[in-house]
């Protein structure tokens, strides 16, 4: 009984490592590089365009066009299984009206938010880092 407490206290370490460690990756202004989905396929946008979200470390969520702000809200990162498996289970919400929340992920400068699985015509939008 004490090794599966002491397992389990382990893996939720882990997990509350990953999340502060994808948390610090995610903060920051990010402008709008590429959407891909339905009804668009490789929507490129180019640098400048202004679409821009800002992550902040405090919890708190912009969106932007140019600069003006559009949306002010938080947003939260909570480890959920999708109904697929995929590389990462880390969603993120926010409290942006009519938004469901989406997967996230980042690699070389780049954010990318995906719907879930479960989500016909979902699709998955990539930014650029700014800062």
């Amino acid at each position: 009984m004490k090794q599966c407490i002491a397992v389990a206290s382990v893996l939720c370490l882990l997990a509350a490592c990953s999340k502060e460690k994808l948390e610090k990756k995610v903060t920051g202004m990010w402008e709008l590089e590429n959407f891909s989905g339905y009804p668009f396929n490789n929507n490129y946008q180019p640098p400048g365009n202004g679409n821009i979200i800002l992550i902040s470390s405090d919890g708190s969520f912009e969106r932007r066009k140019h600069d003006t702000v559009t949306f002010r809200g938080a947003y939260s990162i909570k480890n959920k299984k999708d109904c697929y498996p995929r590389e990462t289970n880390w969603f993120f919400s926010t409290t942006e009206p009519n938004s469901t929340g989406m997967y996230i992920d980042t690699e070389d400068n780049k954010l990318t938010l995906s719907t879930p699985g479960c989500i016909q015509d979902g699709g998955t939008t990539s930014y650029r880092k700014l800062d």
